[in-house]
């Protein structure tokens, strides 16, 4: 019963990540829909070998390995176009698959630092998520939170300083 209660938390945590993946590539609700069903049922074969902070990139890699045996079963009847083709191209090489992994890993981390940022202080999570995350210059985001420059500076400067000293510089990468 255990196996089935973690499968059905990843599956409600990373359906809507796999279909959205899914649908840009392929552009059709149908087929994004059917190879995140077969995301999941692989996943459910292999979830045990899996580790916890691994999952949304097996999952990604899986769909992105699963859209290119789509494309060639359906290049099989018709012929693809040229963007397909490049788009094929580039997802199979392997540095597609590293920036694919990349970022996902990328993604569970900010998601993780903006989780403890939110946890430790609400106000440092408003402002690094309008600075950083929503890319608000400084003055913009001090006035959309309803607080001075200095104020939203020192804020940014608290959360950093919290997260260099949780995070190391790791975090610099990501926020």
């Amino acid at each position: 019963m255990i196996k089935k209660q973690k499968f059905d938390e990843i599956y409600y945590e990373y359906k809507d990540m796999v279909y959205r993946y899914v649908f840009v590539r392929t552009g059709d609700s149908e087929t994004a829909y059917e190879i995140g069903q077969e995301v999941f049922a692989k996943y459910y074969e292999n979830m045990m070998e899996i580790q916890d902070d691994m999952v949304a990139p097996w999952l990604i890699l899986c769909a992105k390995h699963k859209i290119v045996d789509c494309w060639r079963k359906q290049r099989r009847f018709k012929e693809t176009s040229y963007e397909a083709y490049v788009l094929e191209r580039e997802l199979i090489s392997d540095n597609g698959l590293e920036k694919i992994v990349e970022s996902a890993a990328q993604r569970e981390f900010i998601l993780k630092l903006l989780s403890e940022l939110k946890e430790k202080n609400e106000g440092w999570y408003e402002v690094v998520e309008a600075v950083c995350i929503f890319e608000m210059p400084q003055e913009e985001a001090a006035q959309y939170l309803g607080i001075s420059v200095p104020v939203l500076r020192a804020r940014l400067s608290r959360a950093r300083k919290f997260l260099r000293k949780k995070h190391g510089n790791d975090y610099y990468r990501e926020l």
